[in-house]
């Protein structure tokens, strides 16, 4: 990996661990004492195709794969601090191209409290993925992977941030924060990501009603990367609130300066979407925006990130449900604007709960990126929770 990780990150990575994972349904898992433990298995087999494209010929070959997975998701019940915690194993083998046979995994923890005045949370996560990692965990509002590929790549993440909310007067707050964030990214076959962020922000809050809050935000960002370093200061405008009790949503925009060492300046629009809604019993859906600035990796410029995604989960009947979702990636170097490279995902996935634990289900993900050829993937799966 080259360069190796800071203590902080080493000493979390041990940890037998979920980050901000989805809250586990009351019935499943085994409560020991203040705890909920769910064990989770799963059995895959798919067809991709397009495992590797060959050099010579240029044409995409595919090939059948299964998949083994066992994950441990733990939580505490509720309390002052939220902890969670979660750990997965899995090995995929190919029928034909055993030479791929490869193993990944994830594992992350997150401790947080949201008691006002302070609020503190601290959470970190590895994961390593053979494939495009594009989901969006409408639960918790996680989003894919910062840097998206489709070759196999570990990642490692810590953040730590703190923040103080104050009344001022009758509905308006004054909240100063700050954050620190480690990020590394190992690249099979390119040169790696490694970066660290400082974040010092002030918001202004103001009730505008009981369901709707109004905001303004100004924020300072210090990057460090191996052969780059940057700032970027911003102010945002934003609101959050909800139409109903199964209605939630957050916006904010902005506009950004950033200003690096070797790539140069740029400003843009930064911002953030969020919202999810509870259309009828049986069907929801979601809409998330994102656009911000990345320090360069492998010897590039720092760049600006633009995405969209957006998709929905019909329960159909009470065992069988859909769920499909959509993204749209775009980045742009500083230095070569409208030259970017553009990446649109589409997953979708079918369950079918046989027993209260036992699901079997089928998933489609297709991918259009800056490969001749687009990836199409198709599997079946069999899940048991305990």
């Amino acid at each position: 990996m080259g360069r190796g990780l800071p203590a902080v990150m080493a000493v979390a990575l041990l940890l037998p661990s979920l980050v901000q994972a989805q809250r586990m349904r009351d019935e499943e898992g085994v409560v020991w004492g203040s705890f909920r433990i769910r064990p989770v298995a799963e059995a895959l087999g798919a067809y991709d195709n397009r495992v590797l494209v060959d050099e010579l010929s240029g044409d995409a070959e595919g090939d059948l794969y299964a998949e083994l997975t066992g994950a441990l998701y733990f939580e505490n019940l509720p309390a002052q601090y939220d902890f969670s915690a979660y750990t997965a194993y899995g090995y995929r083998f190919y029928r034909d191209y055993i030479g791929l046979d490869d193993d990944f995994y994830k594992a992350g923890v997150a401790v947080a409290s949201s008691q006002n005045p302070l609020k503190l949370g601290v959470s970190a996560f590895l994961k390593k993925t053979l494939d495009y990692d594009t989901m969006y965990e409408v639960s918790s509002g996680q989003e894919p992977g910062a840097i998206l590929t489709g070759n196999p790549s570990t990642r490692y993440t810590a953040t730590a941030n703190v923040a103080y909310e104050r009344n001022l007067a009758g509905k308006t707050s004054i909240e100063p924060g700050y954050e620190a964030r480690y990020y590394f990214q190992d690249f099979q076959d390119e040169d790696d990501a490694e970066w660290v962020e400082h974040r010092a922000g002030l918001r202004i809050g103001y009730d505008y009603s009981e369901k709707t809050r109004l905001f303004l935000t100004g924020y300072y960002l210090f990057q460090t990367a191996e052969n780059e370093e940057g700032s970027i200061g911003a102010a945002t405008l934003g609101a959050e609130g909800r139409f109903s009790g199964k209605t939630s949503w957050r916006a904010h925009v902005g506009i950004a300066a950033a200003d690096y060492e070797h790539s140069g300046t740029d400003q843009g629009l930064v911002g953030l979407l969020r919202g999810n809604w509870e259309i009828t019993e049986k069907l929801s859906a979601y809409i998330y925006g994102s656009s911000n600035y990345q320090p360069g990796y492998g010897g590039s410029n720092a760049r600006e990130v633009q995405r969209l995604g957006y998709g929905a989960n019909w329960r159909i009947v009470s065992r069988w449900r859909i769920m499909v979702q959509v993204l749209h990636d775009y980045r742009e170097e500083l230095d070569r604007p409208g030259g970017g490279e553009v990446g649109n995902f589409i997953s979708a996935e079918t369950g079918y709960d046989l027993t209260k634990r036992f699901t079997v289900g089928g998933r489609v993900r297709y991918a259009m990126d800056e490969e001749e050829h687009d990836q199409a993937v198709v599997a079946l799966s069999a899940v048991y929770r305990y």
